[in-house]
């Protein structure tokens, strides 16, 4: 097969009103530029399919980055696996795929420390409304950097959301 020096990064259509997609975005194609590699850019609606994938189908890209958000497509994965496509996935907890992530648990934990070393006192936790999968290892760090602290947990500051920039604003402002 020929190389088409192209990489193509993947994000959720929910995700397109965070800053932080667009930062990822331009990191991403800063580092495959460095390397001689474009980059395309695919939306992927929820629930992704493997015509999600079209472009990697019709041999148009080398590689893909993938969002976490590809959870619950065993069998899209098992395609890219048997076709051996080079697949980094973001934000996952696929161990079986190679990723980049962060450490969820302990940047919450120390956000909350620099937080009380500024003079913070009172906390509050905005999550998804269906509790994805990162909650839980998000609001462990929560809940430690309050103990750490010696800090109550308040049940009626944990706000539910969406996960849009609006819903944000409307979280805080219960708060």
């Amino acid at each position: 097969t020929k190389k088409t020096f192209t990489v193509c990064l993947s994000i959720g259509g929910h995700t397109l009103d965070n800053p932080f997609y667009g930062e990822l975005v331009k990191h991403i194609e800063e580092e495959a530029k460095r390397n001689n590699y474009s980059l395309v850019l695919n939306v992927i609606k929820s629930p992704a399919s493997k015509k999600d994938f079209d472009l990697l189908q019709r041999k148009r890209v080398d590689g893909l980055i993938l969002p976490e958000n590809i959870y619950g497509y065993e069998e899209s994965i098992l395609w890219l696996k048997r076709r051996q496509t080079p697949v980094v996935f973001y934000e996952n907890l696929i161990h079986t795929m190679d990723s980049v992530t962060v450490d969820r648990s302990n940047g919450v934990f120390q956000a909350i420390g620099y937080l009380v070393g500024l003079g913070h006192k009172d906390f509050g936790f905005v999550c998804l409304q269906n509790r994805d999968i990162l909650t839980p290892t998000r609001f462990a760090g929560f809940q430690k950097g309050l103990k750490r602290n010696n800090l109550p947990l308040r049940e009626e500051w944990i706000i539910d959301g969406i996960g849009t920039v609006d819903d944000g604003y409307r979280a805080a402002e219960i708060l």
